[in-house]
């Protein structure tokens, strides 16, 4: 039985490992990009560890002295026996900590779970299932064959996916619709994933070229094609962290060589490298209507070093933009979030230092990143640090920065000792040419996703490669170990054998039905809204009721799915105002008020969701402009939040600026109103800002202070709703002034209708 359920897992591990980079939403299958990625990691790491612990609990009924073994088992000594034990101890160190921080982070239900569709990877659920899969690889790859069935999964992969990228590049795409995209992204949905995936699949693919060179040259031929296709997504990807990523790895690649291979399959290699650029120079040279961004992006290095500064006085625009630049400001604003310990909750002065320790919580990043943000004109919501190291210290604290640092040194050394063993046991063989793709892919992505956005199309192969290097050390440990191990003589103890027995199958039962309750109650649930919601929508013969009828059908299944509540109140509101254009104001009320009942119910699950307490706030002010006072002090309320929780975003300080002056709360206005005045340097004028200063400080009866503030939102942006808005109450000005020349001009500049939208 044990044997069986071996091959089980190892199967079940190397489909998994090979369709989670290929699986989407073909043609549409599903709402949602991500679903058939999730739902597979989820289902996978599930069914491992079920089939484990019904493995623990055969093996416990053999094993009679297994109980006594684990009561005397000491974590020192076995960790001494060699540095791959230890890299076991720090991985499950690491996990301890992320479980603490999940625990005490300000929404623990979304650093459990997840929060937004769009971020997968950063929460719980996720890493525990990563977590499964590397495990999976350590204890059920315990052969080297069954490590090259997983570099031929990683080839494999990877040879599919890139040759789907050049198609995409050609612009051939009806399975995705994504053949339009500037920089392609093949099945990733993010370009730097794709190229983050080739990063991995280049070295793999050389290694299995060569090894089938002499063989079956015809499938070497296949892979050689294939690693041209793989070079040819790297640079066709466009992406500069990735290129700094697969030098990196070729180093290794060809440091690892020098020592352990022979001269001849290093001049193989090299040959098959230049093959691949070849095929790489030949594809990018065919014409396209696409332009040449990768020359464009390498020529443009020097241009992107720069940091916004965003001091006094400055010029620099601190917009967060692509390449260099955007990462130095995304980087600089991340370090503020720990050495500020920034949450959008209130929280007692003593967490700052539990933040310290164990970071805002796993998936929390997107909500403390626009606290410490430099500026932004646009409202651009950065939820990843963009370096993985910089992420684990935001969201999992010093203690998990501290644990993924020591598991790298551990790697480094292990790299080492890899070297030397292989060269003095295992020169030139089956066993070296595995251990250098191995640890050439690993190393490779360890140094692009400090510059990247890993999610699970790429991460779940990376903790792979983890798992594999401490596989391939365990490995040649055995087989390096001249000196016989005597086992420790071990007298069982029936009585306790069997009662540990029978803890195994009682936890083995609760676990397995836990676990299979999750699945059903959050991925099932999740993935049959996504597949029904889809279903409807594309299909042709559908009208607009039915497609009404299935956003909401689909909402009511997963309510906590913000890719499906947005649409769905976004379309109410569209009713609402269409409704209230023709007159039905109580129809035109009603579809509003249901609109905000629907995102005050998914606020209870996420308060800090932008884009829901952005709805709120319009919703309300809306109904507040259609004469529903009693909803005043709720759009102040939404406005104040946005502009405590989104400081870096002038925009949205100006809007609650101008909500807060309608609403008579003057001196608050102008605080906000300045704040966002204070960015225009470095992002751009905000007439709606000076518009609202200049109402308050009128208000206020500083008349002139206020026309000089109205002036200059007439000025700063002449065809903005703040400049309109600062015309007609120039003109009142004026009016009650005297002025009464004055007041018509204003009146006619501003007789025109605003244009912010619902």
């Amino acid at each position: 039985m044990t044997k069986r359920i071996n091959k089980i897992v190892l199967i079940i591990t190397s489909f998994t490992l090979l369709i989670i980079p290929l699986i989407f939403s073909y043609y549409d299958f599903v709402a949602v990009f991500e679903d058939p990625r999730l739902f597979t990691l989820h289902l996978s790491a599930i069914l491992i560890i079920i089939l484990s612990l019904w493995k623990l609990y055969y093996i416990s009924l053999k094993d009679r002295t297994l109980y006594t073994r684990i009561k005397t088992w000491d974590l020192f000594t076995w960790g001494r026996k060699e540095l791959h034990n230890w890299m076991i101890v720090i991985i499950v160190l690491y996990s301890i900590i992320y479980l603490f921080s999940a625990i005490l982070s300000p929404l623990t239900h979304i650093s459990m779970f997840g929060g937004d569709d769009a971020r997968s990877g950063n929460n719980l659920y996720d890493f525990l299932s990563f977590l499964t899969i590397l495990f999976a690889v350590t204890f059920y790859f315990n052969k080297f064959d069954k490590l090259l069935v997983l570099l031929y999964v990683l080839a494999i992969s990877g040879i599919i996916a890139a040759t789907y990228g050049v198609a995409q590049y050609f612009g051939w795409d009806p399975i995705g619709k994504n053949a339009d995209q500037i920089r392609i992204l093949a099945s990733f949905g993010n370009t730097l994933n794709f190229s983050g995936y080739m990063v991995m699949a280049i070295p793999a693919t050389i290694v299995l070229a060569n090894m089938l060179f002499e063989k079956n040259k015809y499938l070497s031929i296949l892979f050689i094609i294939g690693l041209g296709f793989e070079i040819s997504g790297l640079w066709l990807s466009a992406g500069r962290g990735p290129w700094i990523g697969a030098l990196f790895g070729m180093i290794i690649f060809f440091t690892f060589c020098f020592f352990t291979v022979s001269k001849k399959n290093i001049l193989m290699y090299f040959i098959f490298m230049i093959i691949g650029i070849l095929i790489t120079a030949i594809i990018s040279t065919i014409p396209t209507d696409r332009s040449d961004i990768s020359g464009r992006r390498i020529l443009g290095i020097t241009e992107q070093i720069q940091l916004p500064s965003g001091g006094e006085n400055s010029t620099v625009s601190t917009d967060i933009e692509g390449g260099i630049s955007g990462r130095l400001s995304i980087w600089n604003s991340s370090i503020k979030i720990i050495t500020q310990a920034k949450t959008p909750a209130e929280e007692p002065s003593y967490m700052s230092f539990i933040r310290v320790l164990f970071g805002v919580g796993p998936d929390m990043y997107v909500y403390s990143y626009p606290l410490t943000a430099a500026p932004s004109s646009k409202l651009s919501m950065v939820d990843h640090a963009h370096n993985y190291l910089l992420q684990t210290f935001v969201e999992v604290g010093l203690l998990g920065l501290a644990a993924i640092l020591t598991l790298g040194l551990l790697i480094f050394i292990t790299t080492i000792q890899l070297i030397a063993k292989i060269k003095n046991h295992f020169y030139n063989s089956k066993i070296a040419f595995i251990s250098l793709g191995i640890i050439s892919a690993l190393a490779g992505k360890l140094v692009d996703i400090q510059a990247g956005v890993p999610r699970i199309s790429d991460t779940t192969m990376m903790f792979a490669l983890i798992g594999a290097i401490i596989c391939v050390n365990k490995l040649i440990v055995i087989r390096t170990n001249n000196e016989t191990e005597i086992p420790d003589k071990i007298i069982p103890n029936k009585s306790q054998s069997e009662y540990f027995s029978f803890g195994i199958l009682l936890s083995t039962i609760t676990i397995t039905i836990l676990l299979i309750n999750l699945f059903f109650s959050w991925d099932i649930r999740r993935i049959s809204a996504s597949y029904y919601l889809a279903s409807v929508v594309t299909d042709p013969s559908s009208n607009q009721l039915d497609n009404a009828i299935a956003w909401e059908t689909a909402q009511e299944m997963a309510p906590e799915r913000d890719s499906i509540i947005e649409p769905v109140f976004d379309a109410h509101v569209n009713v609402s105002l269409e409704q209230y254009s023709l007159g039905n104001i109580d129809i035109a009320i009603n579809q509003m008020v249901y609109g905000r009942s629907l995102l005050l119910e998914y606020e209870k699950r996420d308060p800090y969701a932008i884009d829901i307490q952005i709805g709120l706030a319009k919703s309300a002010t809306r109904l507040v402009e259609w004469g529903l006072t009693e909803y005043i002090d709720e759009m102040v309320y939404r406005y104040d939040k946005l502009a405590r929780n989104f400081p870096g975003y002038p925009s949205l300080l100006g809007s609650a600026a101008t909500a807060l002056a309608s609403a008579g709360l003057f001196e608050q206005a102008i605080i906000y109103a300045d704040m966002a005045i204070e960015t225009e340097n470095y992002t751009k004028p905000w007439s709606k800002a000076w518009y609202a200063k200049g109402a308050s400080l009128a208000s206020m009866g500083k008349i002139n202070e206020g026309i000089e503030a109205l002036t200059t939102a007439t000025i700063k942006e002449p065809d903005d709703d703040g400049a309109i808005l600062a015309h007609q109450t120039l003109s009142e000005i004026y009016s009650y002034l005297g002025e009464y020349d004055e007041a018509e001009k204003h009146a006619k500049l501003g007789d025109r209708s605003l244009f912010g939208g619902w």
